[in-house]
């Protein structure tokens, strides 16, 4: 994120520019709005909103290459508010939970306003199956939504186990705190740099060996990055984030995996402190390094937490053109 400068106790509303990983707070809303089959509500005793998509049948054994899409959905935000974590979940028919290696990842959209490096819809939240549960100090950071904004949600979905799961549905689950309350004390908003941008297919084969594959951009407003976090597909070996003009690794982060490979996690091999300023001539680089040969693989989706100097990405380019 990055922050106005100087900063005091007493401006507590500061634009902050937030990366996928951080969640709003929201004021309790109205009942489930419902979208073919997707559906939008706040659960006010948890302070939770939930974005849960149609149902669909999840047939056992399923490889990559069978993946199950939800119908994507637009759904209006039931609630306004700051949001300050998130988690994604697999559920059944009566909610009750099911394994969260069905979910291959989530997104969530901001179709009206662009992102930081682009002018394209702007990503909210994105997670995977390794993701888990995420949040930051509710007291000091809020990414806010208003109530009745419009949201995309999409998920892909995949079932490898044995037992066969009939109309399971994916969610998002976001932590809120209400908007009448007096935190948090700065707002953020999130933004996300792909190795494949712009737009279009992200695919790409691998070669054998030693491979790499970046994207060179640089923001349209400065900041000061708080937050990264990542998603790579399998053979991937490490994801990093440069400051290409200084030269400084931001982050470096290394997939975690499990006896067989599968990624699990990731282990963070460096994060610079002394570069975490986003100044909008340095351009900024996501590069994934990987070990070929492999089809279909070694995606940086870098999602990450900033506050702006002075504006946002909105307040700097308004909604897209």
């Amino acid at each position: 994120m990055t922050l106005e400068s100087p900063v005091s106790i007493r401006s507590v509303r500061r634009s902050i520019l937030c990366s996928g990983i951080l969640l709003l707070s929201l004021e309790a809303g109205p009942g489930p709005v419902s979208v073919a089959g997707a559906r939008a509500f706040v659960d006010p005793a948890r302070h939770e909103i939930v974005i849960e998509l149609a149902p669909v049948d999840l047939p056992a054994n399923a490889t990559h290459d069978a993946m199950a899409l939800p119908p994507i959905a637009i759904l209006p935000m039931p609630a306004s508010g700051s949001l300050y974590g998130f988690r994604v979940e697999m559920v059944d028919t009566a909610g009750r939970q099911l394994p969260a290696e069905l979910i291959h990842h989530f997104n969530l959209i901001d179709p009206d306003h662009r992102e930081l490096f682009l002018p394209i819809s702007r990503r909210m939240i994105a997670a995977g199956k390794e993701t888990g549960s995420k949040q930051i100090p509710w007291f000091l950071f809020g990414f806010p939504v208003e109530k009745g904004e419009r949201v995309l949600a999409s998920a892909m979905l995949a079932n490898p186990t044995d037992v066969s799961y009939y109309q399971a549905r994916c969610r998002l689950v976001l932590l809120y705190t209400p908007a009448s309350r007096p935190w948090p004390l700065f707002r953020a908003e999130p933004f996300q740099m792909d190795v494949a941008f712009p737009v279009g297919d992200k695919s790409f084969d691998l070669p054998p060996g030693r491979f790499s594959r970046s994207y060179d951009g640089s923001p349209v407003v400065p900041g000061t990055i708080v937050a990264i976090g990542g998603h790579v597909h399998e053979l991937a070996q490490r994801l990093e984030f440069v400051d290409v003009t200084s030269g400084d690794t931001i982050y470096g982060v290394r997939p975690a995996t499990d006896s067989t490979g599968e990624i699990i996690g990731d282990r963070v091999l460096r994060q610079s402190h002394r570069s975490r300023h986003s100044r909008r001539r340095h351009g900024r680089r996501g590069r994934p390094v990987c070990a070929g040969p492999w089809r279909d693989v070694a995606r940086d989706q870098s999602h990450r937490l900033s506050v702006p100097e002075g504006s946002t990405p909105r307040d700097a380019a308004g909604r897209r053109p």
